[in-house]
């Protein structure tokens, strides 16, 4: 069966996804039988709540699509 789209190219898209690119979310890794993704966050000013850890917004985000 020929799936329709390489897990690297859904990688790139979403790395260039508007709500991941503008909180700093990036996809590092999607397996290449599609049952795993790995994901990161690195801490910004625009992603850190009043205490300095991230915003649960942006952990919400980075997990939604998966």
């Amino acid at each position: 069966m020929r799936l329709p789209m390489k897990p690297s190219t859904l990688r790139h898209g979403l790395n260039l996804w508007p709500p991941f690119l503008f909180t700093g979310i990036h996809v590092t890794a999607i397996a290449r039988d599609w049952r795993h993704a790995r994901v990161e966050l690195r801490m910004r000013p625009w992603n850190r709540n009043y205490v300095g850890t991230h915003f649960g917004g942006s952990l919400f985000a980075m997990t939604d699509p998966f």
